[in-house]
């Protein structure tokens, strides 16, 4: 039987299989709720039976545990009370195991304590960090009462695959108890089926370079006499690899585990990083740790992730350990202000398309949810993003909504902590996008918006047309963005201008403005225009000025210069303007702030310019910040705690920085002298950092041979091609006199407040746009300094803004760029996991045994710990093995028939705990009791909540249960939840097929679709109302006609072809009495007509009949 194919309902009823029955063992073990529910058939059975029913099939549980003072605590398969884990005095947590039980609890051989001589639990954080730093000479006296058995070897029995109650995968020995995050050597793992790749089980693999995953294991099958060397992938294709290329072995066993924290993988090589992105990617966690820093990947579609709900599950989290999220960055920045009192700040980077802005928005929201303000200021806060992004995002090949400037948003906070008003920064606003874009990208959103979304006053008031007669808009074939709707997004901008506090008179100047801009690109040159347009004045000191005529190209030169200086002032007046909206109202009231940075990730495309180097160049700035940060931070923790360390040497870009900005030679500091030097140009520009610095003079810097006029830089992300073309005019951020003077001339008094006057020009005149954006980076990066950082790195999966698609080459080289692997190093060679000792006895008392045994009984183990005045540090293996441990012991102090104590939780919890440990608990000393109580209301809650949504059948609050259920991992412990879970998801179905039905118009379906819901009296829903009414309420022959509609629309030829023919039976049934001869009498049948014929006798009159047809 064993070798035969089973099958088996999962927990939705469905029929699945064929699997084996090992197979199927490790599927029911994995699953309280399946083993208990499912239903099984094989080949040799009458019937399907329950898999309970079947011996041998379900694992039993795991034996009970027992307690030092004699107390037999019973097991059970799930965990009575889930307490919010607690992880004060801790930074990393790995897998994010939830705790079932927290506090003192005791594994199966006794209690922490037991060796010192005195009682247990007098003092339990000495306890933990005395017998710690026992020495070896203790471990042989721990062994003997908690033995670390060694892995079996592969043809050891007994091993099964079991998950936590979080769905953490771990193997145990039912034989030995031995347990393991590793898969047993000879272990078939489920969890491996999941992976992109099946790895044959003893095999040896290596990450080999591929141009499709970036890196896959491959088996080494030739190795050439060249010392090339030939790989085959899983999927049969075969790879060459040179002699020279280094190349990290596959660790088999990490191959298919999942971590919230990079940290944790065994081997932190790049391969294995992209590798579990990717996997997490597919299974929609797009968010995961790396330390203290976020990855987000850009899922390109709506996963559920930011709905108030979830605002509140993270809000409201305690120490609950919730999966990582960009909600946990804005959390930890806000609890880091009030705890601290210093300032903090987010900092987004990423390329474009990556999802800044939507990470931007998400902080700001949590943020504006959690402190509030006394004057809704948060809400005027969060009004400018619709404004901001109209005058300054733009569709382009990487992204619909693409920021094309910088911003640091800085929240004020009160003595209060609540939110008290704001201020933006903007940096480096992309000004060339106004006048030409791209192919297959277009201009800013808001000229886009204007035309399209004007009242017919506006559009008559400010010469509006459509965008395709626009010089500046019609440079691309299609001015439609999927997913954007112009005209609604013109309708929030003047909704958030005027609760902003805008005037009419201010908007209606901004609107002209805008449309100044698009009547410039159409410029004819005439009147006036034309001195301003078509000649300049060249001033000589000591000379008369003189007049200089431009060419048609200079003079539409001098008009493009316009309209980027018009646009780019008023996007600097619209920053102004937004801030008097939302700066506090008592300047010192202000008592500390949250900075949120929007910033350009590193870029390397084709064709760099200038734009790039100033954007790489801040990128080089922040990853220095990062680095001294996180560097400083560990060691200056290091030496407080008095531990041993090793100093960890780090890439120092403090090179390419004094490249680029030191004076008088840096990149930018030249590029201003040839502005003020004579006929210069880029070529001559070029040949001068050739002289300063080719040659090997800085390692930093290289020459282009086959492009004389190129250079590079070697970025601290890798090596970056700059093309000079171009680089002193936009350096040059200035504009004529003569345009001044035009400007300044205007009977608009919004116009002329722009710009500054000829004096103010001319004092300014000397500050280039390289010179003002190093003031602006030198002011940010001072803000920053005084800040307590956190960072959230954006990641782009894929060029074609596809959702699902995970493009593994172009991830590997943004966190390149961006400095993930770097950070994962940094973190895995110090101390990533650090406890207070009082937070790790409280954590990991009820595994003190077995922990302490392991750790003094392997080398390997106790080299990863230091025990410091204060906390106990350790790296990831020390970690992993904890919670492990940990994990395992909480297990076996689960009480039976789950919740059976519901009732009383917080008593049960303190009677068996102190049974356990042998102490009295409270409250104070204990924050678990604490815990338990919020719990019992918690189960309350979701168990009230679940009955009432049951009684009424209504969605909304089935889901509202079902939430409330979920937060607290209670939906599958009652009856009664399981009832309400599966009712949520029946209704669910219904919705969704309703929603399809009404659609599709599929009768049998439809009548299917009413009639279960009918079944569980769900009548709220109103696509089922629809069905219901097509079904019972509308005339067979309309409903068909409505079907043919539905098949034509679906292009569904055959079931048009079908609903016709039955159009036309149901039409003839209907009118079949119509034509009964009775109603024409001029028609016969044959045999009568042929006897009416006036023929002789002779005549065949059946002849005659039989030709009736014929005539």
């Amino acid at each position: 039987m064993a070798s035969s194919a089973w099958y088996y309902t999962d927990d939705a009823g469905r029929q699945c299989g064929p699997v084996s029955q090992a197979d199927l063992r490790r599927l029911l073990s994995s699953s309280a709720a399946l083993a208990r529910d499912a239903h099984v058939w094989e080949a040799s059975m009458a019937d399907w039976q329950p898999a309970s029913a079947i011996p041998g099939l379900v694992p039993a549980p795991p034996p009970p545990a027992t307690v030092q003072v004699g107390t037999n605590v019973q097991g059970s398969r799930r965990a009575a009370v889930k307490i919010r884990t607690d992880i004060r005095g801790g930074t990393g947590t790995g897998r994010g195991k939830r705790a079932l039980v927290e506090g003192n609890t005791t594994n199966q051989t006794g209690c922490i304590g037991a060796d010192s001589g005195r009682s247990a639990h007098e003092n339990p954080t000495q306890d933990v960090a005395a017998l710690l730093k026992k020495s070896s000479s203790t471990a042989k006296k721990v062994a003997t009462s908690a033995p670390v058995q060694q892995m079996p070897a592969p043809s050891s029995p007994g091993w099964v695959e079991r998950r936590t109650v979080d769905g953490a995968v771990y193997f145990m020995n039912e034989a030995t108890g031995q347990t393991t995050w590793d898969p047993p050597p000879g272990f078939s793992s489920s969890a491996s089926s999941s992976s992109s790749f099946a790895l044959v089980d003893g095999e040896t693999y290596w990450w080999v370079p591929d141009d499709v995953e970036a890196f896959a294991p491959g088996r080494l099958v030739r190795t050439a006499y060249n010392g090339s060397r030939d790989f085959e992938l899983p999927n049969g294709r075969t790879v060459t690899v040179g002699k020279g290329v280094d190349l990290h072995p596959v660790n088999t066993n990490a191959f298919s585990q999942n971590y919230d924290d990079l940290v944790m993988l065994q081997e932190a090589n790049e391969p294995m990083i992209v590798h579990c992105l990717g996997k997490r990617f597919r299974d929609d966690q797009i968010y995961t740790n790396v330390g203290t820093i976020l990855i987000a990947v850009n899922p390109y579609r709506d996963l559920g992730l930011y709905s108030p709900m979830k605002i509140e599950q993270y809000k409201n989290r305690g120490r609950q350990e919730l999966p990582p999220h960009v909600f946990v960055v804005a959390d930890q920045a806000y609890r880091g202000l009030l705890e601290s009192g210093r300032d903090q700040s987010v900092i987004i980077s990423g390329e474009s398309g990556a999802g800044k802005t939507e990470a931007t928005k998400q902080c700001l929201q949590y943020l504006a949810e959690c402190a509030g303000s006394n004057n809704d200021v948060e809400q005027r806060i969060l009004l400018a993003n619709p404004i901001l992004e109209a005058f300054g995002n733009a569709k382009t090949v990487r992204n619909s909504n693409s920021s094309r400037f910088g911003k640091y948003i800085e929240v004020f906070f009160g003595t209060s902590s609540r939110i008290v008003g704001s201020s933006n920064t903007n940096y480096l606003l992309e000004k060339s996008r106004v006048v030409s874009q791209n192919a297959g990208e277009r201009n800013y959103h808001v000229f886009f918006q204007l035309c399209r979304g004007a009242s017919p006053a506006q559009a008559d008031l400010f010469g509006l047309r459509d965008p395709s007669t626009f010089a500046y808009l019609n440079q691309v074939q299609d001015t439609y963005v999927d997913k954007i709707d112009d005209a609604a997004d013109f309708a929030a901008v003047e909704g958030a201008m005027q609760l902003l506090g805008f005037t009419d008179e201010e908007a209606t100047s901004v609107f002209g403005v805008v449309a100044a801009v698009l009547h410039l690109g159409d410029l004819q040159f005439e009147s006036t225009l034309v001195a301003a347009f078509t000649t300049r004045l060249m001033r000589i000191r000591g000379q008369d000025t003189t007049t200089v005529t431009l060419s048609r190209d200079q003079a539409g030169n001098m008009r493009h210069a316009a309209a980027k200086f018009l646009y780019a002032r008023l996007f600097d007046w619209l920053v102004a303007r937004i801030n008097r909206s939302v700066a506090p109202a008592d300047r010192a009231a202000v008592r500390s702030s949250i900075g949120v940075l929007d910033i350009f990730g590193f870029e390397v495309f084709a064709t760099n310019s200038f734009e790039q180097l100033c954007i790489n160049y801040t990128n080089e700035k922040l990853q220095q910040h990062f680095n001294r940060h996180t560097f400083r931070l560990e060691e200056a923790l290091y030496e407080s705690e008095g531990i041993t360390f090793q100093h960890v040497a780090y890439i120092d870009n403090q090179p390419v920085l004094d490249l680029i900005d030191g004076r008088p030679t840096g990149l930018l500091p030249a590029l201003d002298e040839e502005l003020r030097l004579p006929r210069t140009t880029d070529a001559t520009y070029v040949a001068k950092l050739h002289a300063l610095h080719g040659g090997g003079r800085h390692p930093s810097y290289g020459s282009v041979v086959r492009h004389p006029a190129r250079f590079v830089v070697r970025h601290y992300a890798g090596p970056v091609e700059y093309a000079s073309d171009g680089f002193l005019d936009k350096n040059n951020d200035t504009m004529s006199d003569d345009l001044v003077g035009l400007f300044a001339a205007s009977h608009s008094p919004f116009l002329k407040s722009l710009f500054p006057s000829r004096d103010e020009m001319a004092r300014t005149r000397k500050v280039t746009l390289g010179g003002q954006f190093q003031e602006q980076l030198a002011d940010l990066m001072v803000s920053l300094e005084r800040t307590h950082p956190h960072y959230i790195r954006c990641v782009k999966p894929n060029a074609d803004k596809r959702a699902g698609a995970y493009t593994a080459p172009m991830v590997h080289e943004q966190l390149r760029y961006s400095g993930v692997y770097e950070a994962v190093a940094i973190r895995k060679r110090g101390y990533p996991f650090r406890y207070e000792h009082g937070a790790f006895a409280q954590r990991y008392l009820c595994a003190c045994r077995a922990i302490i045994g392991a750790v003094q009984l392997d080398d390997d183990l106790r080299e990863h710990i230091q025990v410091g005045r204060t906390r106990i540090l350790y790296r990831s293996p020390v970690h992993r093995r904890l919670e492990l441990e940990r994990t395992v012991a909480v297990e076996r102090l689960l009480w039976a028939d789950r919740l059976g104590e519901r009732s009383a939780p917080c008593d049960a919890v303190r009677q068996r705990l102190e049974q356990a440990a042998g102490l009295h608990m409270s409250d104070d000393k204990y924050p678990i009791l604490a815990d338990a109580r919020w719990y019992r209301e918690a189960i309350r809650d979701a168990e009230r909540a679940m009955a009432e949504a049951v009684r009424v059948v209504s969605r909304d609050l089935l889901e509202d249960a079902g939430a409330r259920a979920a937060a607290i991992q209670y939906e599958d412990v009652t009856d009664d939840m399981r009832a309400g879970m599966a009712l949520l998801n029946k209704v669910r179905r219904l919705a969704d097929d309703a929603a399809s039905l009404v659609v599709t118009l599929l009768p049998d379906a439809m009548r299917a679709c009413v009639a279960d819901a009918d079944a569980i009296r769900y009548a709220e829903n109103d696509d089922i109302g629809r069905l219901r009414a097509l079904l019972f309420d509308t005339s067979p022959e309309r409903f068909l006609q409505l079907q043919l509609k539905a098949a034509v629309a679906l292009k569904d030829a055959g079931r048009a072809r079908d609903v016709t023919i039955a159009l036309k039976d149901a039409f003839f049934a209907r009118s079949a009495a119509m034509f009964a001869f009775r109603h024409y009498p001029g028609l016969c049948a044959p045999a009568e007509w042929a006897s009416r014929r006036l023929f002789g006798m002779a005549v065949n009159k059946a002849a005659l009949a039989a030709s009736f047809y014929a005539h």
